[in-house]
């Protein structure tokens, strides 16, 4: 069970509120299984409050991500910012308590500065002792053009353990953009051994430069360095160093080909004696794609080769093969394929495998959705199981806006007579509750039925305009304009969304007034047109022409023109002989 929803509190949108309750836990009953949740958050002009479950953070430093359960608070007016929060982490035996406090001033577009705390402690338990840190960072944001934006954060870090200790951290990080053709972004972190806050014992630095050489050519250079248990303490097992530099050349043709050229160098080691990992990779990818209109099809090609040190300094080749196709008829139906064939993996003991998978989603009217996806690994391998997936999803809109969910997976492992099978199912009710009336804006609401039977009858996919906004009617007839501004609206119809032959039983367009906080309600009726037609026939006596139609001619009001003689008087029907239309006439009708 699920309750959830946001909105707003206020016409201005300044005080907002969301909210999610769900339960229970049943993440280990199925792998559709939830966590419960409870979260409740509320943001006003100068005031926060959110409470419950959720990703709690206060700096990259002390801490950058934590889930759990707790409160925080904070006040902004200006650029000043102050904040608290208390949390308890989960799913942790024995749980992290962990309080932190915040002061942010902006001091213009170009500069701030943060202070913050975090208090975080656990008991002991069977695999670490029992520990309490209060962690003290201080931040600054530098950014004085697009060129160069320049972040500091350093950090203390006084510690309660088995016995008292204190550390030392910092962050710089460093992005922008040089002429518009050339980006880059760099980080240096580093933490000490005993630094108890987000990082702990590491020394990591990347940094990306992408440039733009010539028209259409990509380059993108990185780096990454990586370091773990600095001091090689031999109780934590392994002490990983990693470097990798890596460059990609990128061309997209006019014609829709695409290149992409990629060589990676890593090196990983295992500093602690006896080692336990120590090798190097060079890879190679080449990609190649194409693109039509509807159709896109991608290929890649990589090559790499990797010498295990610790075993023998003998290179080994290894190779992997992907290749993607994808097919996009329309906007609501998409279809893919794909395979993988070489080495599972360039580390450990890899082996030659083959993946295949499929994949296809559409749409049916807005109502039904459905998503199926079937795929294979491990074919034609004598060392790895094949395994077998299935998915299946199925979204289904009902006419009163409810929604029905329903998910299928399989999974299949060879050598295992048990098949594993999971089926989720969900139904959705919307629930819209009315915190204030707003009166800055109106709402035109109506429906569009068929005058020509009785009862009523509603009109699907009718299109209708107020002032260059349209709207289409629903199965029930039923259109909406939910956001127009007090003042007088014209109504139209689109004559192409009817047909050619249905026609409005009112005069179209149709002026209606819209009032701030209010509903206006609107029936349009359609019928079927009727037709008018008929001929103006010239008549002719004898020789003699006449002016006029046969009508006037039986009311003896006859006017004959011949050689300028002029005749009133009675004339006989059987004496009067059409000669022809008579053309440039005009014709009105009117109704009342």
């Amino acid at each position: 069970m699920e309750y959830s929803g946001s909105g707003s509190l206020d016409e201005g949108g300044t005080r907002k509120v969301d909210f999610l309750f769900r339960g229970p836990d049943v993440k280990d009953r199925s792998v559709y299984g939830t966590r419960d949740v409870l979260s409740l958050n509320y943001s006003g002009k100068n005031l926060s409050l959110l409470l419950g479950d959720r990703l709690y953070s206060i700096s990259p430093l002390a801490e950058r991500l934590t889930y759990g359960r707790g409160a925080e608070t904070s006040f902004h007016s200006g650029g000043l910012e102050i904040g608290s929060f208390y949390m308890e982490t989960r799913w942790d035996e024995p749980k992290e308590k962990e309080i932190g406090a915040y002061a942010r001033y902006k001091l213009n577009d170009k500069l701030n500065i943060k202070l913050n705390f975090l208090n975080k402690r656990k008991d002991a338990s069977l695999s670490i002792s029992a520990y309490e840190a209060n962690i003290y960072t201080i931040q600054t944001i530098i950014e004085p053009s697009s060129t160069f934006n320049l972040g500091l954060e350093y950090g203390h870090s006084f510690n309660k353990r088995e016995s008292e200790s204190e550390d030392l951290a910092h962050r710089v990080t460093l992005d922008g953009e040089v002429s518009k053709r050339v980006w880059y972004t760099f980080e240096n972190t580093y933490a000490g051994s005993t630094f108890l806050g987000y990082y702990n014992d590491v020394l990591y630095s990347n940094g990306t430069v992408a440039v733009s050489i010539y028209r259409n050519l990509r380059g993108n250079f990185s780096y990454r360095i990586y370091e773990n248990n600095l001091d090689l303490d031999p109780v934590k097992s392994i002490a990983p160093r990693e470097q990798s530099y890596r460059g990609v050349l990128s061309y997209p043709f006019a014609f829709g080909t695409s290149v992409s050229l990629d060589y990676e160098v890593l090196s990983r080691k295992d500093e602690l004696s006896p080692a336990q990992f120590d090798y190097d990779e060079n890879i190679w990818r080449l990609g190649l794609g194409q693109s039509f209109n509807k159709f896109s099809l991608q290929t890649y090609t990589e090559m790499v080769t990797f010498q295990n040190k610790l075993i023998s300094d003998t290179d080994k080749t290894l190779e992997r093969y992907r290749i993607y196709a994808y097919f996009h008829p329309s906007a609501k139906q998409s279809y893919s394929l794909f395979t993988r064939i070489g080495h599972n993996s360039f580390t450990g003991d890899p082996v030659r495998t083959t993946s295949i998978g499929a994949s296809a989603s559409f749409q049916v009217k807005n109502i039904l959705s459905m998503g199926l996806s079937y795929q294979k690994n491990n074919l034609n391998n004598e060392k790895l199981p094949q395994q077998d997936y299935f998915i299946s999803t199925i979204d289904f809109k009902l006419p009163n806006n409810h929604f029905v969910s329903l998910k299928v997976r399989w999974f299949k492992f060879e050598y295992i007579d048990k098949e594993d099978y999971s089926f989720f199912a969900a139904y959705t009710i919307p629930i819209n509750i009315s915190a204030m009336k707003k009166k800055s804006f109106g709402v035109i609401k109506g429906r569009v039925i068929n005058r020509d039977e009785a009862g009523i009858h509603p009109l699907q996919d009718i299109v209708l305009t107020v002032d260059g906004l349209s709207t289409v009617t629903n199965q029930r007839g039923e259109f909406i304009f939910p956001s127009l501004k007090p003042g007088t609206y014209s109504l139209k119809v689109d004559q192409k969304s009817m047909g050619l032959k249905k026609i409005t039983t009112e005069p179209i367009p149709i002026s209606i007034e819209v009032q701030g906080g209010e509903i206006t309600f609107r029936e349009i009726g359609v019928s079927t047109t009727c037709q008018v037609s008929g001929r103006v026939v010239l008549f002719a006596l004898g020789t003699k022409k006449m002016f006029g139609d046969r009508n006037n001619v039986l009311k003896k009001e006859l006017f004959i023109t011949g050689t300028g003689e002029i005749k009133h008087g009675q004339c006989e029907k059987n004496e009067l002989k059409e000669v022809g239309g008579l053309g440039q006439i005009l014709v009105e009708i009117s109704n009342g």
